[in-house]
């Protein structure tokens, strides 16, 4: 069932992301998935970077554009990643406007979740944190990003709604 699935998301993907494990040669199966997969727009990855130097056979199956190395252990060679992902998905054109937020509510919202997240992220850093107080941190930004997107309500929102329109029986 999983590779049916994996097989019909493939048909309707922007772009594909085969990952290899670089720490071995490439197997058959992997071989037969870059030849169906070669007219399609795609990045090829080499994960366990951290474990082994290249190993021969992985590199060949690279496309053109190159082989991407990445651990997801250590988080080495995401960023790049990241990058070419954004820049696959955005074409030749480069993006120009950032979002824009209009409402005075969404923005205090948004600037509420980056409080909360970067506080995560600090307490992260320090590695002397409870992870319990990390969750809240996390939670609370997400609730505050759901408020906007309307996963959430709070008292605030009841009330502003109140306070702004005429609400008949």
């Amino acid at each position: 069932e999983g590779v049916a699935r994996g097989t019909r998301a493939r048909a309707v993907a922007d772009l594909l992301i085969l990952v290899l494990d670089g720490s071995q040669p490439p197997a058959a199966e992997d071989r037969a998935l870059l030849a169906e997969t070669a007219d399609r727009q795609r990045i090829v990855v080499s994960n366990k970077c951290d474990l082994t130097a290249a190993v021969p056979g992985v590199a060949e199956c690279a496309p053109p554009g190159g082989l991407l190395s990445v651990s997801a252990t250590t988080g080495a060679g995401m960023d790049t990643l990241r990058r070419g992902v954004a820049a696959a998905l955005s074409g030749a054109e480069s993006l120009r406007d950032g979002a824009t937020i209009s409402n005075v509510r969404h923005i205090e919202l948004v600037e509420r979740a980056r409080a909360r997240l970067c506080a995560a992220q600090s307490a992260v850093g320090s590695g002397e944190t409870p992870e319990e107080f990390v969750l809240a941190d996390l939670q609370a930004g997400r609730a505050s990003l759901e408020e906007i997107v309307g996963g959430r309500t709070s008292e605030d929102l009841l009330r502003h709604i109140f306070e702004t329109f005429c609400v008949g029986k």
